[in-house]
């Protein structure tokens, strides 16, 4: 008798499940909005890629931007603005800052220039000299040290050669400083020239 029972039950059972599956499958033919498996599968397929390339069209401007900006860096060694900046800082500290800043008339006689009997004045001068180049080299060690206003630090630096350069040649025009000052016009040309190589950035900001 339990067998028996099982066994309908077992029948019952198996014929639902029949009339289920039929039944999907005639809602897949004559409804055109029930959605198949097969377009489900589709849908998934294709909505990942529309996402992907959704991703894909983002990143790619983005790319193409960044090679855009490496390509036309004014600076053909941009990549070695650090090393340039510091060597530069580093050169023109030990050679001009300190010494004019710290022994003014001892550097104007060493670069063969005429000693005034009066040198108060002349020291007063050449200590304001030396302490504006030593904010220069200050910006240039927070730009080495820090990786930081690199551009604002090498525009400062066209102003400062540019200045340089054309107070040497009126002194060089005028006869009124020795050689070693109007052989300076070419020591402030070849900076001009390094600083333009070594520009980190896309176009000059001045």
């Amino acid at each position: 008798m339990v067998i028996t029972a099982c066994f309908l039950h077992w029948v019952d059972t198996d014929q639902y499940r029949e009339r289920q599956t039929n039944t999907r499958a005639s809602d897949f033919s004559t409804n055109p909005f029930y959605p198949s498996p097969f377009s489900l599968v589709l849908s998934d397929h294709f909505t990942l890629d529309a996402r992907l390339g959704g991703c894909n069209s983002a990143l790619q401007p983005a790319e193409a931007a960044l090679k855009e900006k490496e390509s036309v860096m004014l600076g053909h060694y941009a990549q070695y603005s650090q090393h340039y900046i510091t060597t530069l800082m580093i050169v023109t500290t030990l050679f001009f800052a300190l010494p004019i800043f710290i022994a003014p008339i001892a550097w104007a006689r060493a670069m063969r220039w005429t000693i005034p009997e009066h040198r108060h004045l002349a020291i007063y001068f050449g200590r304001c000299l030396g302490a504006f180049i030593l904010v220069v080299e200050a910006a240039m060690l927070r730009s080495a040290t820090t990786g930081t206003s690199f551009s604002y630090t090498f525009d400062m630096l066209f102003v400062v050669f540019t200045l340089m350069f054309v107070v040497h040649v009126y002194g060089a025009v005028k006869r009124i400083q020795p050689i070693t000052e109007t052989l300076e016009i070419g020591f402030w040309m070849i900076l001009l020239v390094l600083n333009t190589l070594f520009y980190p950035a896309t176009s000059i900001t001045l």
